[in-house]
């Protein structure tokens, strides 16, 4: 099947229903994004390892641009911004809300550029969609009481907003790692989840006493810093600090992999 998603056709294939009979009712399945290595290969790499899991979702899969039967495109546009959008854009004209995307090596990229414009894109919305329902308010900080302007409210949205993307490369760097270190996604997630529940954990033994500031989610709620009357800028510097030099230690041993892996295999 095909869909025409930022003036490209792509192809996709569905396994699986949506919603299946659960006694009196129907139940809905979650909807599960499979995005293929390559580029140069296709979604079958996928099949049929991954079909077991019908059971349990529906699974999509996705050939992107330039890529299996999908159209190629202007070949400039061969970029992970556009893959990413591609990604949001065929999520769009298929209905699909809150899926489950799976990546493994270049789809992981893919994942990740696509999780970026997500991120982004929520706020951005809820701020449309708010200002719309109940009209633009000055923002009042919670427990200070203080109000902001227009101006100096987007500033702190935007502060938070930069920060959050910044703490999360941390996980997004192990999950590439991990992603060109083994041909199962689900593996990479794992990792990466997996270590975000760790760090969770240690992060509560107090015993560890400073050594607990070296931990990727210690500073992960410092963006409420930039909610106080005035900026406080220490958490979160060391927090994007420790995010930034771990995520660069672990996305250049992945790319060392990635150049040397036969991701077309």
């Amino acid at each position: 099947m095909h869909v025409r998603v930022n003036g490209v056709r792509l192809f996709f294939d569905v396994e699986g229903a949506k919603l299946v009979p659960d006694g009196p009712v129907m139940r809905e399945k979650p909807t599960l994004l499979m995005l293929h290595g390559g580029p140069g290969s296709d979604h079958s790499i996928y099949r049929p390892a991954y079909s077991a899991l019908a059971d349990v979702a529906q699974i999509v899969y996705l050939d992107h641009r330039g890529n299996g039967r999908s159209e190629d495109g202007p070949r400039e546009s061969w970029k992970l911004a556009q893959w990413g959008d591609d990604v949001a854009g065929f999520c769009d004209a298929l209905g699909i809300v809150s899926p489950i995307v799976l990546g493994a090596s270049f789809g992981g990229m893919v994942a990740l550029a696509y999780a970026t414009i997500g991120v982004v894109t929520l706020p951005v919305m809820s701020l449309v969609a708010g200002t719309a329902a109940f009209g633009w308010h000055p923002l009042r900080l919670p427990g200070t009481g203080v109000e902001l302007a227009t101006g100096p409210a987007l500033g702190r949205l935007a502060i938070v907003l930069g920060f959050v993307l910044i703490s999360e490369l941390v996980v997004a760097a192990l999950a590439f790692l991990l992603s060109v270190l083994t041909d199962s996604p689900l593996g990479a997630v794992g990792g990466a989840v997996g270590l975000v529940i760790v760090s969770n954990i240690l992060d509560a033994v107090t015993a560890l006493g400073s050594w607990r500031e070296l931990l990727p989610t210690h500073w992960q709620f410092a963006w409420l810093d930039a909610l106080q009357s005035q900026v406080s800028w220490v958490g979160m510097i060391q927090g994007s600090a420790i995010s930034v030099s771990y995520a660069l230690v672990l996305f250049a041993l992945a790319f060392r992999r990635f150049r040397a892996k036969d991701i077309v295999s």
